[in-house]
């Protein structure tokens, strides 16, 4: 009670230095999205009127034990939350690092392999452990590492010496470098394909870091496979804020 009699004392007295008369400002027992107090007299002037809901905010919650008000736990009323924790661009490297690691520990495969089965899979290791064991190969061609036939024809030997794709069609490293420079300038990274016009193989990262020259290319290449890696990563999301670096880990 001492909380809400000093709150009136204070409002009294700015409604007295305005020459107003304070007469019903009462108690009340509300929820806790109202206010605890409340005063009633709509010819008080604007300013008046807001301190009173300041100080009426303030007192409903330094009340505490004396508010008879039930606690609600969020996570059981609002469909949209969540816990969620801050990470850096180093911080999520390491996290998403960690899966492609393991991964390719357990199935012995190269770490690029790895990156591509889990970002085809939304990063469930479980799932390409099953895949890759049960059926190798169909696993491969789904994720369009290898060629499912060969439709399209190997390349034709090139003047200068030739670098395959896993797509086993081959070009020469200066056409390769200008493919994947347009493709990077396009905003494609994870996606880029081989070469060959009715072959949808992708190219493996380490093919492409390997042959791009330019280092502005090499990070811009990097930050869009990146930016690719977070979205198709189930408990991971940017920060909305623009050109915010910032990811949160989802705890689900």
């Amino acid at each position: 009670m001492g909380h809400y009699h000093s709150a009136r004392t204070h409002i009294q007295r700015k409604a007295d230095a305005a020459g107003l008369h304070l007469n019903n400002l009462n108690k009340i027992k509300i929820s806790n999205q109202q206010l605890i107090m409340g005063a009633r007299c709509r010819h008080w002037p604007h300013h008046i009127w807001v301190e009173v809901e300041e100080i009426s905010s303030y007192y409903y919650y330094e009340i505490g034990e004396d508010c008879d008000i039930e606690q609600i736990d969020p996570k059981r009323t609002d469909p949209e939350y969540f816990v969620y924790e801050c990470l850096n661009v180093e911080e999520v490297e390491k996290l998403l690092n960690e899966s492609v690691e393991k991964l390719s520990t357990q199935l012995q495969i190269t770490p690029s392999l790895a990156k591509v089965l889990l970002h085809e899979t939304r990063w469930n290791t479980a799932e390409v452990i099953e895949r890759y064991r049960n059926n190798a190969s169909n696993l491969l061609v789904s994720a369009r590492i290898k060629a499912a036939a060969p439709s399209v024809p190997p390349s034709p030997p090139a003047p200068l010496p030739p670098v395959p794709s896993t797509s086993s069609h081959s070009f020469c490293r200066d056409c390769w470098a200008m493919h994947f420079e347009i493709q990077i300038g396009q905003g494609i990274s994870t996606q880029i394909e081989c070469m060959e016009q009715r072959c949808d193989v992708r190219v493996p990262e380490d093919l492409v870091l390997t042959l791009l020259n330019r280092p502005m290319l090499r990070d811009k290449y990097q930050q869009f496979t990146f930016a690719d890696y977070v979205k198709s990563h189930p408990e991971l999301r940017f920060c909305p804020g623009p050109n915010c670096q910032v990811s949160g880990t989802i705890a689900v």
